[in-house]
């Protein structure tokens, strides 16, 4: 089991608190250890007992309540690990952006030194006013990762810009932030493609692969953490992708000829390309505009012709910055895989492998081998995909310049 890590979870004043309980539930099942705070506003939306029951401890909700004789904020900001504003409010945004002390959780904040994570609700006029987008700018600043609101139905029956994040995104960025920092991508473009590319061999067959897509909807994440607009170019996956806002674009395709199209259709300049995908190598020469009929006979032969190379292509063409590929492999992972980097001539491989109890595919775990072109080998442990995505763009940070 992975090392237990302690997590404070704020809660505030806004609708979407009701969903808080599910998410500390989440937390304690992912083995992290939950301490709850919440504004008195966010009691009229969930009541103290409910979380202190899912959490497992007695909610702080107010800079006097105490345990033994410990000051039970600041000792709170001693243990965890990391602290996670939950529907994040105008006014609590406010707040600790100017260094307020006069309730548990700002007091907290300035007693803590671990990684922060604010996850904001509300409406969207309020989101984008200019005074809660200074509070924002100021906390980025100060060393805050904040997640962006999704975009959809609000409070008021208007849709926009407001709503929180989907609790499994934040528990995707606190995995990914407590496995280390994040470099800085803040006003860097990523072009990302992930899942299963689909070959129709009639219209109810394809040929096709068990990847899921979690690796890539991880990295996309990871780079949406980091302040990075991101482009996913998704095949067919079976985990939730992130959601379109002014930062994430999503673009779905089918088969590695659509891949390689949208890829190379892609305009302007990239910072880096990160080809996840689980891309067929063959395709059926021809496709029948019919179902083929089942008889007593079988298809002893599929004639198959080689689809187009979306790697190799990129990374011998201009535009695409640093390019990252994925090599799975099912034996001598790190020489198959330095092999193909050099073939394909990318920037970065990520090896991994498939087959066996521990295969890659589908598994929400993996063990990597991030190979760089000179020749450096960094191997991350069976770790969580989030907190291999975190490398991965931590590997990239380190090959964009410093400056733009």
């Amino acid at each position: 089991m992975k090392q237990q890590h302690h997590v404070t979870v704020a809660v505030c004043g806004g609708i979407a608190a009701y969903k808080s309980p599910q998410f500390i539930r989440d937390l304690k099942a992912h083995n992290y250890d939950v301490q709850v705070m919440m504004t008195r506003a966010a009691s009229e939306f969930v009541a103290p007992r409910t979380l202190a029951t899912v959490s497992g401890h007695a909610v702080i909700q107010n800079m006097w309540t105490a345990v033994s004789e410990d000051v039970e904020h600041v000792e709170d900001a001693y243990r965890a690990d990391m602290l996670v504003v939950f529907a994040a409010t105008a006014h609590t945004i406010f707040r600790l952006a100017h260094g307020a002390a006069d309730d548990a959780i700002s007091l907290f904040n300035l007693s803590f030194a671990g990684d922060r994570l604010l996850c904001p609700a509300m409406e969207s006029r309020m989101w984008a006013h200019p005074a809660t987008q200074r509070a924002i700018e100021q906390l980025r600043q100060d060393g805050w990762v904040v997640m962006e609101p999704a975009l959809g139905a609000l409070l008021s029956g208007r849709s926009g810009q407001g709503r929180l994040p989907a609790p499994s995104r934040i528990l995707a960025a606190v995995e990914t932030l407590m496995a280390g920092p994040l470099p800085d991508l803040s006003g860097r473009r990523l072009l990302i493609n992930c899942g299963a590319t689909r070959e129709l061999i009639d219209p109810a067959r394809f040929i096709s692969n068990p990847s899921s897509g979690r690796m890539g909807v991880a990295i996309a994440n990871a780079a949406l953490l980091a302040g990075a607009h991101v482009r996913l170019v998704a095949a067919e996956t079976t985990v939730p992708l992130p959601k379109e806002d002014a930062h994430c674009e999503i673009v779905r395709i089918q088969s590695a000829q659509e891949l390689y199209d949208v890829m190379h259709e892609s305009t302007g300049e990239w910072d880096a390309t990160i080809c996840v995908a689980a891309v067929s190598d063959y395709t059926p020469v021809e496709i029948s505009a019919q179902k083929l009929k089942k008889d007593k006979t079988d298809i002893t032969q599929l004639a198959l012709k080689r689809t187009p190379d979306t790697l190799a292509s990129i990374a011998k063409k201009p535009g695409f910055g640093v390019v990252v590929g994925f090599a799975a492999e099912s034996n001598n992972v790190v020489e198959y895989a330095q092999q193909k980097l050099k073939r394909k001539g990318c920037d970065i491989i990520v090896a991994n492998q498939i087959g066996g109890e521990t295969s890659a595919f589908g598994d929400e775990d993996n063990h990597v081998h991030i190979i760089d072109a000179s020749g450096e080998v960094e191997t991350v442990p069976r770790s969580s995909k989030n907190a291999i995505a975190r490398a991965v763009i931590a590997a990239i940070g380190l090959k964009l310049p410093t400056v733009k």
